[in-house]
C-alpha cells in the first residue's frame, strides 16, 4: 500500500517538474514591432497558453522595440526583457510568477543626432541631460551625441539655445540609436544668452571655456544699416572688444587682433571682415552656430593665443526647397536651399553684394573719409550627403572679393574649400576626417603720373585633420586626433608698370611652415555636478625647410589645458581653468580705416612662437531662469610678442624682423554679465575692466606701456520689448574709455614713399576721447501667406542717435592737392578721423 502511494506521488512530481521545464523551453515567435512588457505577457498567454502571475504596477509601460522578428525560448525572452531590467521569474506549479528584484546595474549606450524639426538641420551644442542620475551629453559640430545610461526608464531633458526645451520619457533595453527633434522658438528678445539652464549646470562647467552664441537672438540687436550680423555684436560679451570700424578686429582678454583665429567650417580665414569693416565675411542667413573660446583655445584646434571664434555653416533644408532674401540700404543678399535626395542630401547656395559706394558718402562727416570707395561680394556653397547610418560627407566652398579706394586701390580675393567625412564605428566611437584649403590674395596699387606701383601678397594653407571621440563610460569621454598643416606665404611681389607698358617685377622668397600635431582630451565627471576637462596638445613645426636663403627653424612644444567646474545648490556654479596656448605664426597687422593689410611670418630663431599662460576663476548664479549673473577674473602673461609700430616697410622686405620689436605682455581683468528675461522685456548688461601692459625691448625706455588696442573699461546695455505679436523694439548703448596711442612727431621719404617718425620713449602716452553711442531699432513681422508660404519682415534702425562724434583713430598727415585734385605732396597735420554721426536705415527680408 505505502509503496503504491510513493510511486503515484513521485510520478506526479516528475510530471509537474517536466511541465515546469517544458514551459520555460517553449519556443516563442514575435513579429517586429513595439510592445510593452504587459503586451508581451498577454500575447504569450493567448497564443502559447502560458500562465503568468504579476502585479501591473511594477511593469514598465513603455514600448520595447523589436527591430526584427524574434524567435527563441520563453526563458531567453524573459532573461533579456525582464531579468536584465530588474525583474525575476519563477516557474511554480506550471505558472510563471514575475516579481521585482534588485540586480547589478547594467549600462547601455544611447547615441544619435539632435536636429531641428522643420528643416532637419543638425543642432550644434545641444545638451541632453538625465535628470535622475545627473549624466549628460553635448552634441558635437555635426549634431551627434553619445551617452551611457543604466538599462531601464529615463527622463531626458533636451536643451539648445534658440530652441524650446523638450522632455522625453525613454526606456532603454540595449544600445540604441535615436534622432531627437527640437522646435525653434519665436523670440521676442534681444539678449545674448550664454548661460545653461538650472538642471544642467554641470554641462556648462564641463564646457565652461566656451560661450555658444544664440544667432537668432544676437541678430535682433540693432545693427549698422540694419545688417543682422551676429559676428559684429560679439563684442557685447564681457571680455571681448572690437574695432568699431572692423568686424574682424576682435580683441579678447587683452590679446591683439592677430591672436584671434576665425574658423569657417574648420577652415582658417585670413580676414574675417570685408573692407570697410561694416560686414563680417559670414552671411547671416548661412550661419548655423557661433562658439567663442576666450583665452582657453581647445587643444583639438590650437594655433591661437587669445581666442578662437568657431563659425559653423548650415547644411541646407533637407525636406523642401526654400528661398530667402534681403534688400537693405547698402547691400542685398539671396539664398537657395533644398533637398537633392529627401532627408538624405541637401545643397545650399548664397550670394551677397554691396552697393554702398552710392550711399556711404552721405553718412560720413569727415571730408577725407567721404572720398573712400569700396564694395564687395561673397558666395557660399555647401553640399552634404548621408551615405548610410554610419557615414556622411560634407563639401563646402566660399569665395569673396573686396575693393577699396582712397588715394590707392586695394583689392582682395579669398577662396576656401573643405571636404569632410563623418564615420560612426559603433555607439561609442565617432570619427571625422577633414581636408581643408584656404587662399588669400591681396593687391595694393599706387598710381602716379609716371607709373603704377603694385604690391601683391599670396597666402595659402592646406590642412588635414582626423578627430575621434570615444565614450569610455557614463563618467568619462575621450577626444583625440592628429592634424597636419602646410603654410605657404608669398610676402610680396612688387610690380612697377610704366606708361610705356614696361614692367619690372621683384618677387620675394616665399615663407613656409609645416605643423604636425597630436592631441588628447579627457572629460571626466567623478561625482554628480563636478566636472574636469584635462587636455594636452603636442606639436612639431618646421619653418622654411625648403629654401636655403630663408632661416631654417624647428621646435616641439606642448600645450596643456585644465578646466574644473562645480555646480552646487542647483543654481550656483564655480569654475577655474589654466591653459598654455602657443601660436607658431606671427601676424604683422597694418590696419587703417577697417582695411587690414597683413603679413604673416613663421616663427624663427629671432621671433619664437608666441606663448601665453592663462588663468581664470568664475562664479555664476541663476535666479529661477529669470535673472542670470556671472563674473570672472582672469590673468594672462604673454611672451614672444611682436610690435610693428605700423611700420609699412615690413610689407616690402624679405626680412621684416629688422623693423620689428620683441615684446612681452601682462593682462588682468574682471568681467560681469547680468541678464533679465521677462515675458516681454529682456535686458542684458555687461561690464569689463581690463588692464594690459606691454614691455618692448628698445621702446619707452624699456618700461611697460598700455596696449594700444584695449579700452580700460567697457559697459554695454541692451534691451528689447515686444510691443505686440508683430512689433518689437530694441535699444543698445555702448560706452568705452579712450584707446591709447602714440603721437607722430614727423615724417620722412624714401624712394618717394612717406613714413612717419615717433618718439620711441613716449609710447601710448596719449588717449583718444571716450567712446559712447546709442542705437535703436524696430522690427515688424508681416502677416504670413500660408498658401504661398511667403514670410516678410521690415527692419528700421538708427545708429548713433544723439550724433556723437566718436574718433576711430588719428590721421597724421593729409595730402596736398592741386586744383584738379592731383596729389602734389603731404603735410603733417594730426587730427582725429570720424566715421558716421547719425545713420538711419531700413531693410526688407523675405522667405518662401
Amino acid at each position: 500500500m505505502l509503496r503504491g502511494i510513493l510511486i503515484v506521488f513521485f510520478s506526479i512530481f516528475a510530471v509537474v517538474v517536466t511541465a515546469q521545464n517544458n514551459i520555460l523551453d517553449t519556443e516563442i515567435s514575435i513579429k517586429a514591432g513595439e510592445y510593452s512588457q504587459k503586451d508581451l505577457l498577454k500575447y504569450i498567454n493567448r497564443k502559447y497558453k502560458v500562465l503568468f502571475s504579476y502585479n501591473d504596477d511594477i511593469l514598465f509601460k513603455d514600448k520595447i522595440p523589436f527591430i526584427s522578428d524574434y524567435s527563441g525560448t520563453l526563458e531567453e525572452l524573459l532573461n533579456k526583457y525582464f531579468s536584465e531590467l530588474g525583474f525575476g521569474y519563477k516557474n511554480i506549479a506550471g505558472q510563471v510568477v514575475i516579481y521585482a528584484t534588485e540586480i547589478k546595474e547594467q549600462k547601455v549606450i544611447l547615441s544619435g543626432y539632435i536636429i531641428e524639426e522643420w528643416s532637419n538641420e543638425v543642432l550644434i551644442g545641444a545638451t541632453l541631460y538625465n535628470i535622475d542620475n545627473g549624466v549628460g551629453a553635448v552634441t558635437n559640430a555635426y549634431g551627434y551625441f553619445t551617452i551611457k545610461l543604466p538599462k531601464g526608464k529615463h527622463k531626458l531633458t533636451l536643451k539648445c539655445i534658440g530652441y524650446t526645451d523638450k522632455e522625453i520619457d525613454l526606456t532603454l533595453f540595449s544600445d540604441t540609436k535615436q534622432i531627437f527633434y527640437m522646435k525653434p522658438v519665436s523670440y521676442s528678445v534681444g539678449e545674448v544668452k550664454v548661460e545653461a539652464g538650472r538642471d544642467d549646470r554641470f554641462l556648462e562647467a564641463d564646457i565652461m571655456h566656451k560661450a555658444k552664441i544664440d544667432i537668432k537672438q544676437l541678430q535682433q540687436i540693432p545693427g549698422l544699416f540694419c545688417e543682422k550680423d551676429a559676428i559684429r555684436n560679439i563684442s557685447l560679451m564681457p571680455g571681448v572688444q572690437s574695432n568699431e570700424m572692423s568686424t574682424g578686429s576682435i580683441f579678447v582678454r587683452g590679446g591683439s587682433t592677430d591672436q584671434t583665429v576665425f574658423l569657417m567650417d574648420e577652415a582658417n580665414l585670413y580676414n574675417a571682415s570685408h573692407f570697410g569693416g561694416f560686414f563680417s565675411v559670414f552671411n547671416p542667413d548661412v550661419v548655423n552656430s557661433v562658439s567663442v573660446y576666450k583665452s582657453d583655445i581647445p587643444v583639438s584646434e590650437g594655433g591661437a593665443l587669445s581666442s578662437l571664434i568657431d563659425v559653423r555653416l548650415r547644411d541646407g533644408h533637407k525636406e523642401e526647397w526654400k528661398v530667402k532674401g534681403s534688400v537693405g540700404l547698402i547691400s542685398a543678399r539671396a539664398l537657395l536651399e533644398g533637398p537633392v535626395v529627401n532627408n538624405k542630401s541637401s545643397v545650399l547656395l548664397s550670394y551677397r553684394q554691396s552697393y554702398l559706394n552710392h550711399i556711404y558718402p552721405h553718412f560720413i562727416s569727415d571730408s577725407v573719409t567721404r572720398k573712400i570707395r569700396f564694395h564687395f561680394y561673397d558666395a557660399n556653397l555647401k553640399f552634404n550627403y548621408v551615405l548610410n547610418n554610419k557615414n556622411r560627407i560634407y563639401l563646402s566652398g566660399y569665395n569673396s572679393y573686396d575693393f577699396f579706394d582712397q588715394f590707392q586701390e586695394i583689392w582682395r580675393n579669398t577662396y576656401v574649400g573643405s571636404l569632410r567625412w563623418n564615420h560612426i564605428f559603433n555607439s561609442s566611437v565617432f570619427m571625422n576626417t577633414s581636408l581643408i584649403f584656404s587662399k588669400n590674395i591681396t593687391n595694393r596699387e599706387i598710381s602716379s603720373s609716371l607709373s603704377d606701383l603694385v604690391w601683391q601678397s599670396d597666402n595659402n594653407n592646406l590642412k588635414f585633420k582626423q578627430d575621434f571621440s570615444y565614450l569610455i563610460s557614463d563618467k568619462g569621454k575621450a577626444e583625440f586626433g592628429v592634424s597636419s598643416v602646410f603654410y605657404h606665404f608669398l610676402p610680396n611681389v612688387i610690380i612697377d608698370e610704366t606708361q610705356n607698358d614696361d614692367e619690372d617685377r621683384l618677387t620675394s622668397v616665399p615663407d613656409q611652415q609645416f605643423i604636425n600635431s597630436i592631441y588628447y582630451i579627457h572629460h571626466f565627471l567623478p561625482v554628480k555636478q563636478f566636472a574636469i576637462n584635462a587636455g594636452v596638445r603636442g606639436s612639431y613645426f618646421v619653418s622654411n625647410p625648403v629654401f636655403s636663403n630663408k632661416e631654417y627653424y624647428e621646435e616641439f612644444f606642448v600645450e596643456p589645458h585644465l578646466h574644473i567646474g562645480y555646480s552646487f545648490q542647483n543654481d550656483w556654479l564655480i569654475k577655474c581653468s589654466y591653459s598654455r596656448p602657443v601660436q607658431p605664426l606671427h601676424q604683422l597687422p597694418l590696419s587703417t580705416m577697417g582695411i587690414a593689410i597683413n603679413r604673416w611670418m613663421p616663427a624663427n630663431k629671432g621671433f619664437k612662437p608666441q606663448v601665453s599662460n592663462n588663468y581664470s576663476l568664475g562664479l555664476s548664479k541663476n535666479f529661477n531662469d529669470i535673472i542670470n549673473i556671472s563674473t570672472e577674473l582672469y590673468y594672462r602673461y604673454m611672451d614672444n610678442l611682436t610690435e610693428t609700430l605700423q611700420d609699412m616697410r615690413i610689407l616690402t622686405v624679405d626680412k621684416p624682423g629688422e623693423f620689428l620689436y620683441k615684446s612681452e605682455g601682462e593682462a588682468y581683468g574682471s568681467e560681469l554679465f547680468i541678464s533679465y528675461t521677462g515675458s516681454r522685456l529682456n535686458v542684458i548688461t555687461t561690464f569689463d575692466f581690463s588692464k594690459v601692459m606691454w614691455l618692448t625691448n628698445g621702446l619707452n625706455n624699456n618700461m611697460p606701456y598700455p596696449a594700444s588696442h584695449v579700452r580700460r573699461n567697457n559697459f554695454n546695455i541692451t534691451a528689447s520689448y515686444q510691443l505686440s505679436e508683430r512689433w518689437q523694439v530694441a535699444a543698445m548703448w555702448k560706452y568705452g574709455t579712450g584707446l591709447p596711442y602714440t603721437a607722430a612727431t614727423g615724417k620722412y621719404e624714401i624712394d618717394g614713399r612717406v613714413y612717419l617718425t615717433f618718439d620711441e620713449s613716449k609710447i601710448n602716452t596719449k588717449r583718444m576721447p571716450t567712446y559712447h553711442s546709442l542705437n535703436i531699432s524696430a522690427d515688424f513681422e508681416a502677416k504670413h501667406n500660408k498658401r504661398t508660404k511667403w514670410k516678410s519682415y521690415l527692419s528700421f534702425s538708427v545708429n548713433n542717435v544723439y550724433f556723437r562724434k566718436n574718433p576711430l583713430g588719428v590721421y597724421y598727415y593729409s595730402p596736398v592737392v592741386d586744383a584738379n585734385g592731383n596729389i602734389l605732396d603731404s603735410k603733417l597735420s594730426p587730427s582725429y578721423f570720424y566715421l558716421y554721426q547719425f545713420v538711419p536705415s531700413f531693410s526688407y527680408r523675405f522667405e518662401f
